[in-house]
C-alpha cells in the first residue's frame, strides 16, 4: 500500500488544516466583498439623495419665483383696483355734490 497509518493521519491533519485555512480565507474574502458592496450601495444612496435634493431645491426656487411673480401681479392689480375705485368714488362724490348744489338752487 505504501503509506503508513501515521503518514495517512498526518496527511489527514494537513488536509484538515488546509481546509480550515481555506475556509477562513474564503470567509474573509466574503466579508470584504460584502463590505465593498455595502460601501458601493451607500455611495449610490448618497448620489441619489444628492440628486433628489438638487431637484427639490430647483423646484423650491421655481415655486418661490412663481409666488413672487403672483405677489407682484397681485400688488399691481390691487393698485389698479384702488385707483379705479378712487376714481369712481371721486366721481360719486362729485355727482353727489352737484346734485345737492342743484337742489339748493
Amino acid at each position: 500500500m505504501g503509506d503508513s497509518i501515521e503518514d495517512l493521519l498526518k496527511k489527514e491533519e494537513e488536509l484538515k488544516a488546509l481546509l480550515e485555512k481555506t475556509r477562513k480565507e474564503a470567509a474573509l474574502r466574503v466579508k470584504r466583498e460584502k463590505e465593498r458592496w455595502k460601501r458601493w450601495l451607500q455611495e449610490q444612496k448618497r448620489a441619489v439623495e444628492n440628486e433628489i435634493n438638487k431637484r427639490l431645491e430647483k423646484d423650491r426656487k421655481e415655486a418661490l419665483k412663481a409666488a413672487e411673480e403672483l405677489v407682484t401681479q397681485g400688488k399691481t392689480m390691487a393698485s389698479h383696483m384702488r385707483s379705479k375705485l378712487t376714481s369712481r368714488l371721486e366721481d360719486a362724490v362729485r355727482i353727489a355734490v352737484e346734485t345737492v348744489l342743484e337742489r339748493e338752487k
